[in-house]
């Protein structure tokens, strides 16, 4: 079997322990024990889903990455045209649905120019019963609608045009600012409202997506970045989720709590979407004079409203580097990259790895020696009843409204406690990323649940985390694995102690740090997320923010994956290591 080949055993084995149901009716434990005397083949590492142009694919061939890949289709960028007219008899999409990989389309709206869907109904019966589909990417859906209902007031109510057909229309089908992103007039003719609570934010959102969940037979995979709606979109029948990560949003520790909760709540493999926007200077990677986003622009040097885009802007390669580890031992079963063939090679003639793509071949050296790991999660934040979303930028306390619509209600409050105490949340550092991976042990340590979990779940966790008395007081867990937290520092400290004694090896510093399981080892990823700072000549690294993290917990037949050098001390309780700014360490013991 070819290796980009990927074989319906490797991808139920990548997706097995989550019991994703299959259409006839079976789970995939069942379709993987079928399956197993025709493959023996397991799925190594994460999946990548690569943009599916061929001289791309060509130069990852060349350089052996294409290990475990899917496909990513491109829907929209700075062009006009119409989904069934684009994908209707598409080679491209024939190809993915023939190649035995898993495929998505990104994606039908959010973040460019909003393009028509007709046709797209016809396209989704096509595709609604294959497996390996993940779905139509609707992306950034707390975000998009909220900037469409700001465009309405600004280009319409506010100079005293009409909200209807005929004044909408004058934006619709554009390629160029201003335009709408969300969707078209029909999209919001009736689902428009005054927003000025959070209730009034929650039925516009539900709303639309709901609308999107409609018109695809259930087939969206979604995507969001500073709301965490990860709960609602499968709630409300999405196929699939992916937190979109990366330098602009804050806590992605968080963000990945809510999408594997979630994930895990409702059966579900989940995946990331990586940003390599951001940083300052704000901007983004792209080694080549190319982009798929931009068909028609040969010279990328002025695009998208004075966003700049080349090797010298946008996030650090360090950061790129700490949340591929960090992802990969969080259980993420794939990875997507908003801009990807843009920044992996120098040229299309002989393919030179770029920075970019050298972080990446790096980490598949480590990752495919690997069955894909199961994540260590002690703890399980649980939400309070009819909680729709949760909107992170508060949380971080980069804003004080919610949606930059609504005040917060005492969920929100409090949990912007609980991540300053257990996350190390901290306002964005300018020139920094320190507030991506936040420099707490404690980050990959939780799930976020819906009030609504099963007893069964919830029974898997050694401690849950109410912010209601009344609630906690319903639960039906067992009184000695609840803690309520109310915001008090003796509710951090509770939390902290009970966290540390479920883990078989506890760390003591200013780092972040991961817990997994695979192949008999347990993994543990330490990472230090402070002190680098991407400048459009250099990305540079603190000597002063290296930090010293103590591994507490039998160091008999520990292997290091990745930082080795970094280790000072080691005796028969603890190893000691002293990591520079942005680095990482990954360390892989006998499981207990």
């Amino acid at each position: 079997m070819k290796r980009n080949d990927l074989s319906r055993r490797e991808w139920l084995a990548s997706t097995a322990a989550c019991g994703l149901a299959i259409s006839g009716g079976s789970t995939l434990a069942q379709e993987l024990a079928l399956s197993a005397k025709h493959d023996r083949h397991v799925t190594k590492g994460m999946i990548f889903l690569h943009h599916a142009d061929p001289r791309f694919l060509e130069g990852l061939r060349r350089h052996g990455l294409l290990v475990s890949h899917g496909l990513r289709l491109l829907n929209t960028g700075l062009e006009k045209h119409q989904f069934g007219e684009k994908w209707a008899g598409s080679i491209a999409l024939a190809t993915a649905q023939s190649s035995g990989d898993l495929y998505y389309i990104d994606r039908i709206c959010g973040g460019m120019p909003y393009q028509s869907l007709e046709g797209i109904e016809s396209i989704a019966r096509e595709l609604k019963d294959d497996p390996r589909f993940l779905g139509f990417q609707v992306h950034e859906w707390g975000n998009s609608p909220i900037h469409d209902y700001e465009r309405i007031h600004r280009l319409l109510l506010d100079n005293d045009e009409s909200f209807d057909r005929e004044h909408f229309a004058q934006y619709e089908g554009r390629v160029r600012s201003p335009y709408f992103s969300g969707g078209d007039y029909g999209t919001y003719q009736k689902i428009f409202e005054p927003l000025k609570s959070l209730n009034d934010v929650d039925r516009y959102l539900e709303g639309f997506f709901r609308k999107k969940v409609e018109q695809t037979y259930g087939q969206v995979v979604s995507v969001t970045g500073y709301r965490q709606l990860h709960h609602t979109a499968l709630r409300l029948g999405a196929k699939n989720v992916m937190p979109e990560i990366g330098n602009q949003v804050p806590l992605t520790a968080l963000q990945i709590a809510f999408a594997r909760g979630a994930a895990r709540e409702y059966d579900r493999p989940f995946g990331v979407y990586y940003e390599p926007w951001g940083g300052l200077p704000f901007g983004c990677s792209c080694a080549l004079d190319f982009s798929p986003w931009f068909p028609d622009t040969k010279h990328l040097k002025k695009v998208m409203d004075g966003y700049k885009i080349g090797p010298e802007f946008g996030s650090s390669r360090s950061l790129q580097r700490r949340l591929l580890f960090f992802a990969w031992l969080s259980g993420a079963s794939y990875w997507a990259e908003e801009w990807g063939a843009e920044n992996y090679f120098g040229n299309w003639e002989d393919y030179p790895l770029t920075e970019y793509g050298r972080i990446v071949k790096d980490f598949l050296a480590v990752s495919s020696q690997y069955t894909k790991p199961k994540p260590v999660v002690p703890a399980a934040i649980v939400m309070p009843p009819k909680t729709f979303g949760v909107d992170i930028s508060y949380v971080a306390g980069q804003s004080n409204k919610l949606y930059r619509i609504a005040d917060p209600d005492a969920f929100h409050k409090k949990l912007r406690a609980f991540a300053s105490d257990l996350f190390a949340s901290q306002p964005t550092q300018a020139g920094g990323d320190a507030d991506n991976l936040t420099p707490s042990p404690w980050i990959g340590c939780f799930d976020v649940l819906s009030a609504e979990a099963p007893k069964s779940l919830l029974d898997e966790y050694g401690l849950l985390v109410y912010f209601d008395r009344e609630q906690a007081d319903k639960s039906p867990a067992s009184e000695d694995r609840m803690l309520v937290y109310d915001g008090e520092k003796q509710d951090a400290q509770r939390c902290i102690q009970s966290v540390e004694h479920l883990l078989p090896y506890r760390v003591k510093g200013r780092v972040g740090v991961a817990h997994a399981r695979t192949d008999g080892r347990y993994l543990l990823g330490i990472f230090n997320n402070l002190g680098i700072t991407k400048t459009k000549a250099e990305e540079r690294a603190d000597p002063k923010a290296t930090q010293t993290a103590v591994v507490h917990g039998p160091p008999t037949g520990a292997v290091f994956l990745e930082g080795k050098q970094y280790t000072t001390r080691t005796n028969k309780n603890s190893i000691e290591i002293r990591l520079p700014a942005g680095e990482v360490a990954v360390l892989s013991f006998p499981a207990p």
